[in-house]
């Protein structure tokens, strides 16, 4: 390939194919999209580390050998991949055991959370993205003469760059031991170093005169960066949005708007829940702290431009406490986001909220920052 093979995978994914595997799962064509953008650089990555283990390695170029050969990329039977009982299916799962012994489940978990499916339909674009893959390095084996550099040396040549492939909203999900893991040769952009600079005396006594009035006078100045955090992580730079009635917000690349909002315009799946990640409920309580109105007026906002949208609230708590008052306050708790979004507009007749207590969790209950993400409210679209 005279491209890196990353973009020669994308490239040979023409268009139809993308909306037929779209047709097929019933999701939308650029979370398809975003998908395998992600699985590529992964599987190069995990190959890597497979072929440089001794015992692995002659097993897995064994296998690959074996793997069905498609000599065209577009003509590759994806439907086969997608099957789970398919002999080829079967054969992918067993290459990709070989590359993920622990699992890829957390990982499917924070791509799901990135472009908006379920889990299960990741699973399912992985499979098919994994086919494409072993396809393309089968491909360079059976090409490859005395002069070809071995498999391993192949694509190492090709992963510096192909790292640099991976979407920066998923890269965002991540935790740095997770990038580590996953991928090893994206580095989060360093901080910037502050320039040491010689101050005239006269300036640091007017910088002092101006704290001081600072301080007396009690003034507090917060100012919006250009990223923000929150529990689930760092949610990217904000953007703006323009909605259907004309009217423009402004979020986090990676918030729950934003992830919202294609759901709704791909009419995607109504079995996708979505988590609010910039809401802030007082201690034991169903009152919401102010830092939670601006998420709740962008919701109010994307529901009168999409009128005819139902949605259900859901209600989640920790495991600590008492069982009974957990389940009461997650009820509570989904109860005032609902009335706290009519009192901004929003058509109660299309708000439900329920509460499940600390059913659910989407983080073991081990640490504060896991039970700070279990204690959360959750959307998803009815209609």
């Amino acid at each position: 390939m005279k491209n890196n093979i990353i973009e020669s995978l994308d490239a040979g994914i023409s268009p139809e194919m993308t909306a037929l595997i779209s047709e097929v799962i019933c999701e939308n064509e650029l979370g398809v999209k975003k998908t395998l953008a992600a699985i590529f650089p992964l599987l190069m990555h995990k190959t890597i580390d497979c072929l440089n283990t001794v015992s692995l390695h002659d097993h897995f170029v064994k296998m690959l050998e074996q793997l069905p050969f498609y000599e065209s990329m577009p003509h590759l039977s994806w439907e086969a991949a997608s099957n789970d009982s398919s002999v080829l299916s079967a054969m992918i799962e067993q290459l990709n055991a070989l590359l993920f012994p622990e699992s890829t489940a957390r990982l499917e978990r924070k791509i799901s959370r990135y472009v908006g499916f379920p889990a299960e339909t990741v699973r399912k674009i992985m499979t098919i993205g994994s086919a494409f893959f072993f396809n393309a390095i089968k491909e360079y084996l059976l090409k490859s003469d005395e002069q070809s550099l071995p498999l391993k040396e192949w694509l190492i040549s090709h992963r510096k760059h192909s790292d640099a492939l991976v979407p920066a909203g998923l890269v965002n999900l991540l935790s740095k031991e997770e990038l580590a893991e996953y991928y090893p040769l994206i580095s989060r952009e360093p901080e910037k170093k502050k320039c040491k600079k010689k101050w005239p005396w006269w300036l640091l006594w007017v910088l002092l005169i101006a704290l001081l009035i600072f301080v007396l006078r009690g003034c507090y100045f917060q100012q919006k960066t250009t990223e923000t955090t929150s529990s689930w992580g760092n949610l990217g730079a904000f953007i703006s949005k323009q909605l259907p009635n004309g009217n423009t917000l402004k979020f986090p690349e990676s918030g729950m708007e934003n992830k919202l909002i294609g759901v709704i315009e791909s009419q995607g799946s109504t079995s996708v829940w979505l988590s609010f990640d910039r809401l802030k409920f007082k201690t034991n309580s169903a009152d919401l702290q102010p830092e939670s109105e601006e998420q709740m007026k962008n919701i109010a906002e994307i529901m009168k431009a999409y009128p005819d949208t139902r949605l259900e609230l859901g209600g989640y708590t920790d495991n600590t406490g008492d069982k009974d008052f957990n389940m009461e306050l997650s009820k509570k708790r989904a109860d005032s986001v609902r009335q706290g979004l009519i009192n901004l507009g929003a058509n109660g007749d299309n708000l439900e909220a329920h509460g499940f207590g600390s059913e659910f969790p989407v983080a073991p209950n081990n640490t504060e920052d896991n039970r700070a993400k279990n204690r959360r409210i959750d959307i998803r679209i009815l209609k």
